[in-house]
């Protein structure tokens, strides 16, 4: 049955690429190129579903001055590689860390979960990324962040006392069990904890 829907996939898509004046492609490429879309779906969907789970993890920190890493991924940028220019998204690990909403004014730098489909109280089930930015502006309880690397048009407001946003500790390192299981945000060691305080002071 595998072998009959791939034909059948197969010959839609043949007669489709003729219809719109396509080149003719090989059973084989054609089987490799949908591995490939196969794969980078399942990868997709995995790292939202992980994403979701790291966010859910994150917002349960509800005790003061508790900390956790989170990944923040940017834009892809230009790399050489080989000689050829390519696009490449990167990475890096922060600390983020509760604190009393009080905290959050004008010029301080935050980490806070960005919400893609306008459901800005829960995230269940909803497509989202963790973002470093800068509080530029504070209007009866609720504070505008220029988001890192993006334009002003991109400024999100957020309640001050939301419980989406965290005081953002700097650069640290990723939790051990990472390479094992990145599925969960883990809270970090005392003496990661104790690193960072000097930048959460």
């Amino acid at each position: 049955k595998r072998v009959k829907s791939l034909l059948e996939n197969y010959e839609k898509d043949m007669c489709y690429r003729k219809s719109i004046g396509l080149s003719h492609v090989t059973y084989s490429n054609w089987a490799k190129q949908e591995a490939k879309k196969d794969k980078k779906e399942k990868v997709d969907e995995s790292e939202k579903r992980m994403s979701i789970e790291k966010a859910h993890d994150l917002m349960q920190l509800t005790t003061i001055n508790a900390c956790a890493a989170v990944e923040i991924k940017y834009e892809s940028k230009p790399v050489w590689i080989k000689n050829k220019k390519r696009m490449r998204k990167y990475n890096e690990w922060r600390m983020a860390k509760r604190v009393r909403p009080g905290l959050f004014v004008p010029r301080t730098q935050v980490i806070c979960i960005v919400i893609h489909d306008g459901a800005r109280h829960s995230t269940s089930n909803c497509e989202h990324e963790f973002c470093v930015g800068t509080i530029v502006k504070l209007v009866d309880g609720h504070v505008k962040i220029h988001l890192m690397g993006r334009g002003k048009k991109d400024d999100i407001w957020f309640e001050q006392d939301s419980d989406h946003i965290f005081l953002d500790c700097g650069l640290t390192h990723p939790p051990v069990s990472v390479c094992d299981d990145d599925m969960n945000i883990l809270k970090m060691a005392n003496s990661t904890t104790h690193r960072q305080k000097k930048f959460c002071k």
